[in-house]
């Protein structure tokens, strides 16, 4: 079982990171990538919790569908976003939720150099808080 944790965390970082550097790079999160990246989330969450939180991804898809309406958050991050909600326990979304800013500020406040006509880079800072709350050992 704790193979199992252990090989499923693995891919999910692996993707995570695949996901990432399109999205930095090509400013888009692929269908596919989502799609596998579901496929290690459940059994992840169904080993890791014994659980997988449904209604936390069905809440985050709602909320993240009118927020992409107004222009607040993009399409691929609420389908991440979504995706990952369903092995994140829902105390621990706030945390997650509260997070993300203080990650996107210490980027923005870092040297790195990036075009002018860009947007802020939020769903990196999901997929790291993530990785730091759930894949990490405690």
């Amino acid at each position: 079982m704790l193979m199992v944790n252990y090989f499923l965390s693995f891919l999910i970082v692996l993707l995570l990171l695949t996901i990432s550097w399109t999205d930095l790079t090509k400013r888009v999160i692929n269908n596919k990538a989502v799609i596998a990246l579901f496929f290690l989330i459940v059994p992840f969450s169904y080993f890791f919790y014994g659980n997988i939180f449904v209604l936390n991804g069905i809440v985050a898809l709602i909320v993240g569908f009118v927020l992409f309406q107004f222009g607040i958050f993009g399409g691929g991050d609420v389908k991440l976003l979504s995706v990952l909600l369903l092995a994140v326990p829902t105390e621990q979304i706030i945390p997650l939720l509260f997070f993300k800013p203080f990650l996107l500020c210490a980027f923005k406040a870092s040297p790195v150099k990036r075009k002018a006509n860009r947007k802020p880079i939020t769903s990196l800072f999901i997929r790291l808080h993530f990785y730091i709350a759930n894949v990490m050992p405690a």
